[in-house]
């Protein structure tokens, strides 16, 4: 793993090798175009579906606790996008 890790932060600039995580991951998704950021969406949503089908209690919620979850989870990106 170590050995991944640094073939990968050696292949940028010699600068950039202390970089943290998240500017390398930063780096790394402005690379994907939209099909590639639609495709990680749709893997998301079935991985989602495929939790939702093994645990059966996740179904057993009422409908606006889903509502409740989707505002939270889309308050923190609405804002960054506004801001």
């Amino acid at each position: 793993m170590q050995n991944i890790c640094w073939l990968t932060f050696h292949k940028l600039k010699r600068g950039d090798i202390n970089m943290g995580v998240k500017n390398w991951v930063d780096l790394k998704i402005k690379k994907y175009g939209l099909i590639d950021i639609k495709l990680i969406q749709l893997s998301s949503a079935a991985l989602v579906l495929m939790i939702a089908k093994i645990w059966k209690p996740l179904l057993n919620l009422d409908w606006y606790w889903y509502g409740v979850i989707f505002v939270l989870a889309m308050i923190k990106p609405i804002y960054k996008m506004l801001k």
